[in-house]
């Protein structure tokens, strides 16, 4: 997790998705586990309690019902930029 500094990536960034990247906070709703990437789902998994997350951050199976936190993106031909603000 990155708070209040530009980092050149943060997983998971899914070139995939239409319109471009997505970055996703990786620290899950439920009870603040790291989550990982899961390519052949296509999903953000939390390993402690099953959490999934679709590649908007949406909560797709529970027990967490928030969604991840998103943060912007801009892309060019040299690479993906994350830009997470810094807390209030």
């Amino acid at each position: 997790r990155f708070r209040g500094r530009t980092v050149d990536s943060a997983p998971p960034l899914d070139p995939a998705r239409v319109g471009g990247y997505v970055a996703l906070d990786a620290v899950c709703t439920h009870q603040q586990c790291t989550v990982g990437w899961d390519p052949g789902a296509r999903e953000v998994a939390c390993p402690c309690h099953g959490s999934r997350f679709a590649t908007d951050g949406t909560a797709v199976v529970g027990p967490a019902t928030l969604p991840l936190p998103t943060f912007a993106v801009t892309a060019d031909g040299t690479g993906a930029t994350v830009t997470i603000p810094a807390p209030p």
